[in-house]
């Protein structure tokens, strides 16, 4: 019940943040860490009905931070409320499921949307105090509104037919990434905001995994000595949180080695490494990691 916890803080850290919107925002807060105490505790004493009647009530609040958000333009935070209102969505089939360990798994979901969203927040005022108020919200210059994590396509043509990637690249900003801001052994998006597309011309192999031509959702599962990669048949999808397992064509491993210096923001590159040969590489921080492909 760890993630429970971490979910409860993140939306305290957030709520103290917050304080300095408007009344009503503030209310929703509190309704949302009084609620999560209570949906923590029902967890715990596997009360379905309960549970479920938590999350529908978070539900409820997200959609109205969601409108709040809409009003001032604001579309990342708007896309981070509406991810909360899908996780807390899918925390409430499964109380009604009496399904405590994918309840759980929603509930971690929640928890990183929360901490994306404090993230987001804290970027548009510097020092930690967010001072978009409601009656602001509509001025706020538009390179304020831009997304916290950039957004590249970058791309290599390998005998004629051309293999790219769309990914957000996030930046480490002091922060220790991999065992802590980006955990080991679980799902990530391999970058920012919407998961990362691979759309190829070619049929490919990727390490063991052959991939037809065609668009796919990529992500990584870290591990300190070596990453798997995952090709996931569902292309468009917000970061891992609506990530399904039984949607992956495959997956396959990649080889980690220490970067000579940090490398600030991630980067992607699909790189030529020969006829009808490449190598995909993801570097962030002190790790690169790499995989072997080739077309057919």
């Amino acid at each position: 019940m760890q993630k429970m916890h971490v979910l409860t803080s993140c939306v305290l850290l957030a709520s103290k943040v917050w304080a300095q919107t408007d009344v009503e925002y503030q209310s929703w807060m509190k309704t949302a860490v009084a609620t999560l105490a209570s949906l923590r505790k029902n967890i715990e004493a596997k009360q379905g009905n309960a549970v479920a009647a938590d999350a529908q009530k978070l539900e409820t609040t997200f959609k109205q931070v969601e409108e709040f958000w809409r009003k001032g333009n604001v579309e990342d935070a708007v896309n981070l409320s509406r991810q909360a209102e899908s996780a807390a969505a899918a925390i409430s089939k499964a109380g009604l499921a009496g399904d405590m360990e994918q309840a759980s798994g929603a509930v971690k979901n929640l928890a990183a949307v929360c901490s994306s969203c404090h993230s987001a927040h804290r970027e548009r005022a510097p020092g930690g105090a967010f001072k978009i108020s409601m009656a602001i919200l509509p001025s706020v210059p538009a390179a304020a509104q831009e997304r916290v994590s950039p957004h590249e396509k970058t791309s290599v043509t390998i005998d004629g037919r051309q293999i790219t990637i769309e990914y957000g690249r996030p930046y480490v900003k002091g922060r220790k990434i991999f065992g802590e801001l980006v955990p080991f052994g679980e799902v990530w998006r391999a970058g920012a905001d919407e998961a990362t597309v691979l759309t190829t011309e070619a049929d490919l192999t990727i390490g063991t995994l052959k991939v037809p031509k065609g668009s796919y959702g990529l992500f990584v599962i870290p591990q300190a000595d070596g990453w798997t990669l995952v090709v996931n048949k569902v292309a468009k999808q917000w970061g891992a949180f609506s990530y399904q397992k039984s949607e992956d064509l495959g997956r396959t491993a990649m080889k980690v080695a220490t970067a000579g210096t940090p490398i600030e923001q991630f980067t992607i590159s699909p790189e030529a490494a020969g006829p009808k040969k490449g190598v995909l590489k993801m570097a962030w921080d002190r790790t690169v990691a790499t995989v072997d492909f080739s077309l057919k």
